[in-house]
């Protein structure tokens, strides 16, 4: 990364290594399409192989969307509404609006191939959609973004079984082993996750929510998302983490001492 020149500054101003989220891009495609051969191959399809495409397909396309933003490091234009204006104003397609685009065709295909009837491809679309951006909003200091990760997919996790679902374990153990691995790095302030690994850890939520959701869950969750999304762009997380106690206590848990 250094080499390359893909280096972006952290939040006490020291120049790292971004863009290393495609670690997790290639250990947990690698490593899910490992499992699901090795499982087919002993007569135990868990995941079907249409499902397994459109992961293995939807991971190296926001992954390399991820790396596009990353590598043109646009400071100028930053969140949706400075991409937005970029484009509308100045007729100038930033990398970050470029990501929204494909990455909104993207959704839209995944959720009409694997969704019953059209209301639910559009829910499934926008949820995925939303989604990509989501972890990307907290990826503002060391292993927040896995953090944030974690919580959501632990959730996910515990309310599978109750919508009488399950995600299977040839995506939960590539995903739990290959994001501890990035956060002993991440929180100990030697890397950055970048918007390469940040948008791809929105994408494994996403995928995983239009699976194991109902239509009033999704519902919900798309309007909670875009909430989150305009309050981004008004208010500071970091402001509001660091004067709730207990937020700020899991925020810095692990990590190396912020200032």
């Amino acid at each position: 990364m250094l080499k390359q020149g893909m280096v972006e500054f952290n939040f006490r101003g020291e120049r790292l290594p971004t863009a290393t989220g495609w670690f997790l891009v290639c250990y947990i495609s690698v490593s899910v399409l490992f499992l699901a051969t090795l499982l087919s191959i002993k007569g135990n399809d868990l995941i079907s192989w249409k499902i397994l495409l459109l992961f293995l397909v939807g991971s190296i396309a926001i992954g390399f969307l991820g790396w596009l933003d990353d590598s043109k490091q646009d400071y100028r234009n930053k969140g949706i509404v400075g991409h937005l204006r970029a484009f509308l104003s100045d007729g100038y397609m930033t990398s970050g609006m470029i990501k929204a685009l494909v990455g909104s065709f993207l959704s839209i295909i995944i959720s009409l191939t694997l969704s019953s009837n059209f209301f639910l491809a559009i829910l499934n679309a926008l949820l995925l959609g939303i989604s990509l951006n989501f972890i990307n909003l907290f990826d503002i200091r060391p292993a927040r973004a896995i953090k944030v990760f974690w919580i959501c997919f632990i959730c996910l996790f515990l309310l599978a079984p109750i919508l009488f679902t399950t995600i299977p374990f040839v995506f939960v153990l590539p995903v739990v082993s290959a994001t501890w691995l990035m956060f002993q790095m991440d929180a100990s302030g030697e890397v950055l996750l970048g918007d390469t690994g940040s948008n791809y850890l929105g994408f494994l939520l996403g995928f995983c929510l239009i699976f194991i959701t109902s239509i009033w869950i999704k519902t919900a969750l798309i309007l909670i998302l875009f909430v989150l999304q305009i309050a981004a762009e008004r208010y500071s997380f970091s402001r509001w983490i660091s004067k709730n106690d207990i937020v700020d206590k899991i925020d810095r848990f692990g990590t190396i001492r912020q200032k």
